[in-house]
């Protein structure tokens, strides 16, 4: 089940539309607030600003993960290996 943070991020992310104004900058239009949220933004910014929202996101699943592990959650559920199940799988393909 996608945790709270990573329901929040594609929520954001889908209601984000990458616009360009008429003198060829860009513009980010929000349908979450109908208005632009990003305005005279260079193709390089609005790269690097999409690039750290993915790092963002990827870094709060990766946490949101972690912490369910930790906490015993099995977050794959038949396929949630152990360390013992996922080495003995290793040796079987591998060997020793």
């Amino acid at each position: 089940m996608p945790s709270p943070t990573m329901i929040q991020d594609l929520m954001t992310t889908m209601s984000r539309q990458i616009i360009i104004q008429p003198d060829g900058k860009l513009a980010v239009w929000s349908t979450g607030v109908d208005d632009f949220v990003i305005v005279d933004a260079d193709d390089e910014e609005l790269v690097k600003y999409y690039a750290e929202k993915a790092y963002q996101q990827a870094a709060n699943e990766t946490a949101d993960t972690i912490a369910q592990l930790r906490n015993g959650d099995n977050v794959l559920y038949q396929f949630q290996l152990t360390w013992e199940k996922a080495n003995k799988i290793r040796k079987e393909v591998h060997g020793e």
